[in-house]
């Protein structure tokens, strides 16, 4: 058994873990390590205008030119003394603005400059931090210059949007209190204003007051509406919470290669739910990993996303409506769907997936599920994990069988064709309860119950004459006694399969039970899961699965190809 593994994460635009391991916060952590290195180990930057601009161009810079072949900076700082330390650091740039404070563009042609990064720098010591946009009518400047500023960047069209923000002590605030205001106004306005960024990969730069320990550095990353928030030092054992107060439910479900869904926008469709002023939506699936956008006509991932719940219970339970209201939704345009579900993994997956999980929920991201999750709304993103398990079976193996079966040219049957068919199929199942009966029907389709002995036929005979000489019945009720009495000729699709297997594998065992017994467990556990939708009590599908892959390859094959 051999194992590989990689993690991409993002909201549209994504970041390939595979190459780099590192998720968009760590970029930036990185990025404000690199700069503090060289300008000033140990602390914070220096706390005035120049130092802050200046720093907000080197990052912008760092962050921006690592996706372009020929970038450049553009920006217009008005200081003669922000100018000077531009100069001193060596940071190059195009000295005039590209309608925000700084850019850094990709060169495409003399012509065309396609903006990779847009970055707003605001540290003035008048703002306030309360989420409104007056002005003020005695200076005609914004009362919150900080959110004023953050609104404008959110407006611009960029894969990536840096924010940095200087903070000042205001009299009478007790120490962070501006920072953690500042940070439930960055968040509510980053919400209202979703829709307009949604495409984009958000920065944060939160610079506390005075040249203290660069720890008390806070940093920031968004996508999909929310924000996430996490100390410049690398959080331990770190886990998701509700910060926001807010739960939201995700339904991811796949389509077949032969479907296309149309639609005139690849933003998120609105879903309009009576009585409720929740937003539900349904998108293309929101991790790309080459960081282009999702298209409605070029997914085969979707989701279906509900927000603002008061609690993980309400969001479940609005989810769980959902997924229903979906499955009916698909099956009324006749288009095929996956969902998910349980599905059965081998003990390697099962061993190195929490790895995985742990890493991302540090960061605040979550696994993205196949199906139906329930998450905190203030999740910053969500990955996938594409680790690849599994059972190596030598080639020599398959030839060897290959050519028994070539040179003995078995005759098999429509019946036998059709049971080997839905037992390959069966693998491709992403859903337990769906592989566990295809597999059980493929046994089905091998058999031919034919009919009972002769003395069970005479009880049979008896019943139905005694049914024809009933003149309490009506007609209706006497075709439908008689109809099924006729069925009882033939013996029960479960005695049937006891019989086969008993007959073709003998004294084999399966989970310590006899063939017959193993069929009549999982035959039974089938007709309840179809007739009455699942089994009573919680089915043990991880060790059932395996054993009745081996039972029903053994079935089949007994005859032309027996185990080794």
């Amino acid at each position: 058994m051999s194992t590989s593994g990689s993690v991409s994460i993002g909201e549209r635009h994504s970041e390939d873990l595979d190459a780099t391991m590192m998720p968009p916060i760590d970029q930036l952590r990185q990025s404000i390590n690199t700069i503090l290195d060289q300008r000033c180990p140990g602390k914070l930057p220096d706390a005035n205008q120049p130092v802050t601009t200046c720093f907000s161009m080197n990052l912008a810079w760092e962050l921006g030119k690592k996706s372009a072949n020929d970038p450049l900076l553009t920006g217009a700082p008005h200081s003669p003394k922000t100018k000077d330390l531009a100069k001193e650091w060596g940071i190059d740039y195009v000295p005039r603005e590209f309608l925000v404070d700084f850019c850094v563009l990709e060169q495409a042609s003399s012509t065309r400059h396609v903006p990779l990064l847009g970055c707003e720098s605001e540290a003035h010591k008048g703002h306030g931090v309360e989420y409104t946009f007056e002005v003020n009518p005695d200076t005609n400047n914004p009362v919150n210059g900080y959110v004023w500023d953050f609104r404008k960047l959110l407006h611009f069209r960029a894969p990536k949007l840096l924010f940095v923000a200087r903070l000042r002590n205001a009299r009478g605030d007790a120490p962070g209190t501006r920072m953690d205001r500042l940070i439930e106004t960055l968040r509510a306005c980053a919400k209202e204003y979703a829709d307009v960024w949604r495409g984009s990969l958000l920065y944060i730069v939160l610079l506390p007051p005075g040249n203290r320990k660069s720890d008390r550095i806070l940093i920031g990353y968004g996508a999909g509406g929310s924000l996430h928030f996490e100390p410049l030092t690398p959080p331990v054992g770190a886990t998701i919470t509700a910060s926001d107060g807010s739960y939201s439910f995700r339904i991811r479900f796949v389509i077949p290669d032969d479907f296309r869904i149309n639609a005139e926008t690849d933003d998120p469709v609105p879903v309009p739910v009576a009585g409720s002023t929740l937003r539900i939506e349904l998108s293309p699936r929101d991790i790309t990993p080459g960081g282009e956008d999702a298209s409605f006509e070029k997914s085969k991932d979707f989701i279906l996303t509900g927000q603002g719940y008061a609690s993980a219970e309400e969001a479940q339970a609005a989810g769980d409506r959902c997924r229903r209201a979906l499955l009916l939704a698909l099956t009324r345009v006749q288009m095929g769907f996956d969902l998910g579900g349980e599905r059965t993994r081998p003990a390697l997956y099962a061993e190195q997936e929490p790895k995985f999980r742990e890493m991302l929920e540090q960061r605040g991201v979550l696994v993205d599920a196949h199906g139906l999750m329930v998450h905190p709304s203030s999740v910053t993103g969500f990955a996938r994990i594409e680790l690849e398990v599994w059972d190596g079976i030598g080639v020599d193996r398959i030839v060897s069988h290959l050519a028994s079966a070539i040179n003995a040219d078995f005759p098999l049957t429509p019946k036998e064709e059709l049971a080997l068919e839905l037992y390959g199929a069966s693998y491709f199942e992403h859903s337990d309860r769906a592989r566990f009966v295809m597999l059980v029907t493929s046994v089905e389709a091998l058999l031919d119950p034919g009919e009972r002995p002769e003395e069970e036929l005479k009880v049979v005979a008896d019943f139905r004459s005694s049914v024809k000489k009933d003149t309490n019945l009506s007609k209706v009720g006497r075709d439908a006694l008689l109809n099924s009495l006729g069925d009882m000729r033939r013996r029960s699709i479960g005695r049937a399969g006891r019989e086969l297997a008993s007959e073709r594998l003998g004294q084999r065992k399966y989970m310590e039970r006899s063939a017959a017994n193993f069929f009549r467990e999982c035959y039974d556990i089938r007709s309840k899961i179809v007739h009455e939708g699942e089994a009573r009590g919680k089915v043990p599908y991880r060790q059932l699965i395996p054993s009745l892959q081996t039972f029903v390859s053994d079935l089949i094959c007994a005859p032309y190809l027996p185990r080794e």
